[in-house]
């Protein structure tokens, strides 16, 4: 358990984050490219340093000169490798292996990852998890070839079912961020909508307030269209993208109000009744099943408690 909340991507990081989760997947999909048909997974490498970046980005806690600091050490084990060094060339794969689990483990003993929003802090610790595996199998596929020790395991394909399930996260990590992207804007175009309707929100709510017309049994869209002269279209979008109800469950409710008002005003005089008439509600099963939608009572069981008190 933590005692702090998640921290959630903030707005500026998404692009970013996007950015680097595609540059993620494609540099696993060259290694597999490259290890299939040359074993080779030089390239692999820089994957690590990318999941601190995307971890830092995910955090909202990351600047350019900590960006390179992550850089260092992979792009010295690229200049070795083109380097015609053959003691290090011998051993490319041990180093790499050795890369990958320092880096895969500097991700997952660090706590603050914790506090990275849950779905995309779960995308990250398997592939972290998924490069520490890679790193060790790595080792063990160079002395494998070799001949120094063999575990009896299929190193070759280990590499490549590895590399897929982190191609296969990276997938889900690019979902997840469109999906929260996608969600994100929707939220702010209902916010700028609600702010342009503010105005119309508040004649709305003070014509319920003031107004007893809505009570008529007849009462009708063109009735509120005419009292707050508003296009019906106008106030058919605000009902229905602003306050997500449509104009009878609205009706509904404030004929609910004014009964629940007279019922605790006049519990001990008026009967269900008369308070169902003078409320605009034709039939006592509506009335009933509004009255308990909106006060999670009958309008007996409201009336007989306000009379016990």
């Amino acid at each position: 358990m933590f005692t702090k909340k998640s921290i959630l991507l903030a707005e500026s990081s998404y692009k970013l984050a996007l950015v680097l989760s595609k540059i993620y997947a494609f540099w696993l999909v060259i290694s597999l490219f490259l290890f299939v048909l040359f074993e080779k997974v030089t390239v692999l490498v820089f994957c690590a340093p990318l999941l601190l970046v995307l971890a830092a980005v995910f955090k909202n806690k990351y600047n350019l000169l900590e960006f390179l600091s992550y850089f260092v050490v992979p792009i010295a084990y690229l200049l070795l490798v083109i380097l015609p060094i053959k003691p290090f060339a011998d051993y490319d794969f041990v180093l790499l292996g050795l890369l990958l689990v320092i880096y895969s483990l500097i991700y997952l003993l660090d706590k603050s990852n914790n506090y990275i929003a849950s779905d995309f802090k779960f995308w990250l610790k398997y592939n972290a998890w998924f490069l520490l595996l890679l790193g060790i199998t790595s080792v063990e596929y160079s002395f494998y070839k070799r001949g120094v020790f063999d575990l009896n395991v299929n190193s070759f394909f280990l590499i490549i079912g590895l590399i897929g399930l982190s191609i296969i996260y990276t997938v889900m990590i690019l979902w997840s961020l469109q999906r929260s992207n996608s969600e994100q804007k929707n939220r702010e175009d209902c916010k700028k909508l609600s702010e342009e309707y503010k105005e119309k929100i508040d004649s709305l709510n003070t014509y319920f307030q003031t107004s007893k017309d809505f009570l008529d049994l007849d009462y009708s869209l063109d009735n509120l269209s005419d009292a707050l002269q508003m296009d019906k279209k106008d106030i058919s979008f605000l009902l229905n993208h602003i306050l997500n109800k449509s104009f009878y469950s609205l009706l509904a409710e404030e004929r609910v109000k004014v009964a629940k008002k007279l019922l605790e005003k006049y519990a001990d005089i008026y009967t269900i009744d008369y308070v169902m008439a003078q409320a605009g509600f034709r039939s006592k099963s509506s009335f009933n099943r509004y009255f308990k939608e909106y006060t999670k009572q009958t309008p007996s069981e409201f009336r007989d408690q306000k009379l016990n008190i």
